[in-house]
């Protein structure tokens, strides 16, 4: 470090490595402050996971029709099947970055969600995530066993008889 600042002492001006100095001392504290600032509005992970967005809400009249909508934005819940394939692609054009993301989804979702991070993982065919495909071919549901074995075979591994 020494040697750094001999040098940079004898390139430089005498009150050109102040000035510098001062320079980068004040930027970092500024980048520092900026960064500092955006952190402090920033959700934490908790409350993200558990995010209920606010609907619409509709009143009816006592024949069944509405007659009335509240809402603060226009946000409708789609069922999955609503859903545009294109878009239910994209997690596997994320490639091995989502892998881990997917596996840890796997183990508290439900089955729609968990049907399409199965059907992801076959996509992306990612080597990390064979144990918890393995486990998955005793899943209740017959569509997330019928991903986890065509995962499996993409990867190469095929049928299999006995549990690793």
């Amino acid at each position: 470090m020494k040697a750094i600042i001999k040098f940079l002492r004898e390139r430089f001006p005498t009150g050109l490595f102040p000035a510098i100095l001062v320079v980068a001392v004040v930027g970092t504290g500024i980048v520092g402050g900026v960064v500092a600032a955006y952190m402090r509005d920033l959700p934490s992970l908790d409350v993200l996971e558990e995010y209920q967005p606010s609907l619409i809400t509709t009143l009816y009249d006592d024949q069944g029709k509405p007659f009335a909508t509240f809402y603060e934005q226009r946000r409708i819940l789609a069922p999955l099947a609503e859903i545009p394939q294109l878009l239910r692609d994209a997690l596997i054009a994320v490639g091995p970055g989502a892998t881990a993301e997917l596996i840890d989804l796997i183990a508290g979702a439900g089955p729609a969600a968990k049907i399409e991070a199965v059907r992801a993982l076959a996509g992306i065919q990612d080597q990390r995530s064979i144990p918890a495909l393995y486990a998955l071919l005793e899943d209740p549901s017959t569509l997330v066993q019928h991903w986890a074995e065509e995962a499996l075979e993409r990867m190469g591994v095929g049928m299999v008889y006995f549990k690793p």
